[in-house]
């Protein structure tokens, strides 16, 4: 077992960092998958199922807080 160092320590990443980190390469991929198949449900709809803000999903995905805002409401219109 390696030791570490107490500057290794404070190096460490902060968890709210690291899950939107994990989030972003997800979302990624699953965008990738969905781009040729038309009938797939949106990401950020996805999201706000289960329960993400607006303002988290913008944050998660790179979009515009409106952007993100319209296609919810949209869905939740059908």
């Amino acid at each position: 077992m390696a030791v570490r160092s107490k500057s290794q320590d404070e190096q460490r990443i902060a968890p709210e960092a690291a899950m939107l980190g994990v989030l972003a390469l997800l979302i990624d991929e699953r965008e990738q998958r969905i781009a040729s198949d038309k009938g797939a449900e949106r990401t950020e709809v996805l999201l706000a199922r289960v329960g993400l803000s607006v303002d988290d999903i913008a944050i998660a995905t790179g979009k515009k807080r409106d952007a993100v805002r319209m296609m919810v409401n949209r869905r939740k219109a059908k």
